[in-house]
C-alpha cells in the first residue's frame, strides 16, 4: 500500500494515480491522516460485489441484523413466506 500526501496527489497527473493504484492500493493522506483510497478492483469481480463487500454501511446493517437474531432469534422459511404470500 502506497501512502500519498494531498499536495503530492494533486501535483501528480491522474494517470500516475491510476497506475501507482494498479499495482497496490494507494492512501491520499490530509495532515498525516487517511482520508481517501485508490484500491484496484480484481478484474474476475464484480463491482457490485466489491463495494458491497468494502461497505462500512453494509457491514452495520450486518452486524445490527446479527446481534438483533442472537438476542431474539430469528423466523423460519415457511413463516417469511406465509408473511409475504409466497407459496
Amino acid at each position: 500500500m502506497k501512502r500519498v500526501t494531498v499536495k503530492k496527489a494533486n501535483a501528480v497527473s491522474g494517470s500516475t494515480l491510476l497506475a501507482m493504484a494498479a499495482q497496490s492500493a494507494v492512501v491520499i493522506t490530509d495532515h498525516g491522516r487517511p482520508a481517501w483510497a485508490i484500491v484496484p478492483i480484481p478484474s474476475d469481480q464484480d463491482f457490485e460485489d466489491f463495494s458491497t463487500a468494502n461497505s462500512p454501511a453494509f457491514w452495520s446493517i450486518i452486524e445490527r441484523s446479527w446481534r438483533s437474531y442472537k438476542e431474539k432469534g430469528g423466523i423460519s422459511h415457511e413463516e417469511v413466506k406465509r408473511r409475504f404470500g409466497i407459496k
